[in-house]
């Protein structure tokens, strides 16, 4: 990925690095001064504890999730209710996940 974004700015496909928290990250690695220049040990390291970060976050809050809904058992039939309803059969889309009231963040 360090290869291709840094490919893509030296030939001109995109303007510098990204502008996303990677890019943001390689540009770090290129600037003019030492002492704000990022190795690339620096940024392997910020993308995996990035990473870590949020799958860490995303798990407590599935387990939270999980165990609320056993706790309310009527929560969770009125969600699954909302679901079945909504997307029937069907797989989850990003639209139908919008419509839905009771499982909403």
């Amino acid at each position: 990925m360090i290869d291709s974004r840094k490919e893509k700015a030296n030939n001109g496909e995109s303007v510098g690095y990204g502008n996303d928290f990677f890019g943001m990250l390689l540009k770090s690695g290129h600037e003019i001064e030492d002492e704000a220049k990022l190795s690339l040990q620096d940024i392997l390291d910020e993308c995996k504890t990035f990473y870590f970060a949020g799958h860490e976050t995303t798990f407590g809050l599935i387990s939270w999730i999980i165990i609320l809904l056993a706790m309310y058992p009527e929560w969770q039939d009125r969600a699954r209710k909302e679901v079945t309803e909504v997307f029937g059969s069907s797989i989850p889309t990003m639209d139908g996940i919008g419509r839905l009231k009771i499982v909403s963040f």
